[in-house]
């Protein structure tokens, strides 16, 4: 059975605060219709990265899974002790993805990917 777990940072993850939000309820972190779109069934866990204690929280999530599939800024993970490399050499197996808007590497890799470029890179 699959299970998911998304890590957010105290306040919710950004995208709680995109609507279409529930008719009065705007404002609050569970009424984003686009949200709850692509997150339903997953159990979300706060953590604030930048402790301590929380990344070590993080670092045994990540190495109770089979696969993580992380979408911080390039190097973001690796700076807190939890990049690919890291939790690799405690768990050979694990697979990992990072989504990022201009890859790993390369002169934009820094960069930000909002929908607007987006569409600009994309022809769109």
């Amino acid at each position: 059975m699959l299970r998911v777990i998304k890590v957010e940072p105290p306040g919710g993850g950004r995208e709680r605060h995109v609507g279409p939000f529930i008719t009065g309820f705007e404002g609050e972190a569970d009424a984003s219709l686009a949200f709850w779109v692509h997150n339903t069934s997953k159990k979300s866990v706060v953590l604030d990265l930048d402790l301590p204690g929380a990344q070590e929280t993080a670092r045994k999530l990540a190495l109770s899974a089979d696969i993580v599939l992380e979408d911080y800024p390039v190097g973001y993970l690796s700076a807190r002790g939890l990049g690919y490399e890291q939790l690799r050499s405690q768990k050979p197996s694990l697979v990992s993805t990072s989504v990022t808007g201009f890859g790993q590497t390369g002169p934009h890799a820094a960069g930000h990917m909002p929908t607007s470029s987006a569409r600009r890179w994309a022809g769109l």
